[in-house]
């Protein structure tokens, strides 16, 4: 599991990945957690193909995640498998236009007692960041004159199944 740490009794992961491997340790499939500041949650669940060492893969848009963006739009995720270095890359296309980037870097480092207060002392208000970068986004679209769309009808509970085998 990716995901940002709780810290002060706050969390806020607009996106977690859960890496989903066979019992001979190989990875078949990430699931991917999408949240909104809403409170709703959906989950992406991909089987895994590599292209050229990276695992390429799409998903059709069927969560409302930001309220000037509209649903017809899908996802392009660009992942490099676990491992000492992290790079998650999510494009959000409409139209074949791309009109969203996210990403997600890092480097592996040992879950140890020094790490933790290493990390609380550099980045204590790191998830309270996450929560506070969105809204602020929102308000310069907001300013700017998106038009707000507002959300439609959560999907069904379940994660929308792709074979996996």
């Amino acid at each position: 599991m990716l995901a940002f740490p709780r810290l002060w009794g706050y969390v806020f992961n607009p996106i977690t990945l859960f890496y989903c491997y066979s019992p001979d340790d190989v990875l078949q499939a990430i699931l991917y957690e999408v949240k909104n500041t809403f409170g709703d949650q959906h989950g992406y669940l991909l089987p895994v193909e590599y292209k050229e060492n990276i695992i390429k893969q799409t998903a059709d848009k069927v969560f409302h995640v930001s309220p000037f963006i509209h649903m017809d739009c899908t996802y392009h995720f660009a992942v490099k498998a676990p491992g000492d270095k992290l790079s998650i890359g999510i494009h959000q296309f409409s139209n074949n236009k791309k009109i969203l980037t996210a990403t997600w870097n890092g480097t592996r480092q040992t879950l140890n007692d020094k790490n933790i207060l290493k990390t609380i002392l550099t980045m204590p208000l790191m998830t309270m960041k996450v929560m506070a970068s969105i809204h602020w986004q929102a308000f310069r679209l907001w300013i700017k004159g998106a038009r707000y769309i507002r959300r439609n009808n959560l999907p069904n509970k379940g994660v929308p199944k792709k074979d996996v085998s």
